[in-house]
């Protein structure tokens, strides 16, 4: 095959990836936005049970990152995804459905299980051409995450106002999404083996699959190794910065908007439009850049960011300060996850980066698990905005924590 020929087949496989990605993405991201006001508005439940219910769904994703997406043989991705989305549209209409708190529960933990499965998957089949343009093609993986997190809320408001604000109507319209994506994933015409798709991990350079890998050697024993990579720790780190900022944000944002600051749910979803509209400016920034050669410098600029951001969503008052700070937060959310991706890939080798991707998104996904429930209380004991405040803490501590590998490492971290 000519180098054209396989340029124009990366070209083809990395656009339907990116499509999928966009439409997974976007409708996952609904639920998981609109799950609080679910919760508040229609089935009238306190923060501490809409926190209860959405660490069930963190740990469900946790537990398929960690046991599931890892031993995918690289020619059944597509179909795992497949099946995931099925789920998710699943999910979707129970959501739009729910009688009352136990089909939600039950539908928040199909949509973590799918959730779970998904994003690694993707996310190695992004990043497994290898070469040079790795970290640009993880970039552009991230940026298709962020468009459809900025056009998704933009798709929901609208239908929301057609609808009379229906929350069931906005559930139903985005299990479209996952359906089409099963559509698309069922036209892929690339054959395994043939010119290096992601999905057929030639572009790992022919090296074995995790799953023919674990007939060979102790699942452990690779845990082990994984664990002791500087690099991959370092990037768990960096991600830990913005992971409880943006838990916060996606689980409660809604209801506080409702609450302290009195806008609708379609207003609500504009400031969350603000937010993924600045990510995905900020992805785009990273993708222009690729490959950023100073990360750990990236990661401290983006904790900056984002103290300024919760300050200004703690003490401001009213819709444009809500959408302001929200707008702030998107750029650390943007920039941090191609940065850290990025690092996990380069210092993975080819047989392992399926392994460091589901083990890395299952830890920094335990914080959804834990974050949930202990801002339900918080909120219930002492309001959204000092809950807001609290949330500085771990940023400033894992901030301080990403410095601590780099005095004692013996070769930089990528």
């Amino acid at each position: 095959m000519t180098r054209g020929a396989r340029l124009r087949r990366k070209l083809s496989v990395v656009g339907l990836l990116l499509v999928v990605t966009m439409l997974f993405r976007g409708s996952q991201n609904m639920a998981q936005t609109t799950m609080s006001i679910l919760g508040h508005e229609r089935l009238h439940l306190d923060p501490a049970t809409i926190g209860a219910v959405m660490a069930g769904s963190a740990l469900c994703g946790v537990a398929a990152s960690a046991f599931l997406a890892p031993h995918v043989p690289p020619d059944r991705r597509r179909l795992a995804v497949a099946a995931a989305m099925v789920g998710l549209a699943i999910a979707l209409c129970l959501f739009a459905t729910s009688p009352g708190v136990a089909q939600m529960a039950v539908a928040a933990g199909l949509l973590g299980v799918c959730g779970g499965l998904v994003t690694p998957t993707l996310t190695t089949m992004a990043g497994s051409w290898g070469g040079p343009g790795r970290d640009r093609d993880l970039a552009l993986y991230t940026m298709a995450l962020s468009l459809s997190l900025a056009v998704g809320p933009l798709v929901e408001a609208f239908v929301l106002r057609l609808s009379g604000q229906s929350l069931t109507t906005a559930f139903f319209v985005f299990t479209c999404f996952p359906v089409v994506a099963v559509v698309l994933l069922w036209t892929w015409k690339v054959r395994p083996g043939s010119g290096g798709s992601p999905e057929s991990g030639s572009g790992s350079g022919g090296s074995p699959a995790p799953a023919a890998m674990t007939s060979t050697r102790r699942l452990w024993d690779r845990y082990r190794e994984l664990l002791g990579n500087r690099t991959w720790r370092a990037a768990v780190t960096g991600m830990l910065i913005y992971q409880v900022p943006f838990v916060a944000v996606v689980t409660f944002g809604g209801s506080m908007a409702r609450v302290v600051d009195g806008a609708s749910p379609a207003a609500a979803e504009v400031a969350f439009g603000a937010f993924f509209a600045m990510s995905l400016c900020a992805r785009g920034w990273a993708a222009w850049k690729a490959p950023i050669s100073r990360k750990t410098g990236a990661l401290g600029a983006s904790a900056l960011v984002t103290v300024a951001g919760l300050l200004c969503l703690s003490l401001g008052h009213g819709l444009v300060w809500l959408v302001v700070a929200m707008a702030i937060l998107g750029i650390p959310h943007g920039l941090v996850f191609p940065v850290v991706l990025a690092m996990v890939a380069g210092g993975s080798s080819p047989e392992q980066l399926a392994l460091a991707n589901a083990t890395f998104l299952a830890v920094v996904s335990l914080v959804a698990v834990v974050i949930p429930t202990l801002l339900g209380l918080l909120i219930t004991g002492f309001g959204y905005r000092v809950t807001m405040l609290l949330v500085l803490i771990p940023v400033l501590g894992f901030s301080a924590l990403l410095g601590l590998p780099r005095r004692s490492r013996s070769r930089p971290v990528v």
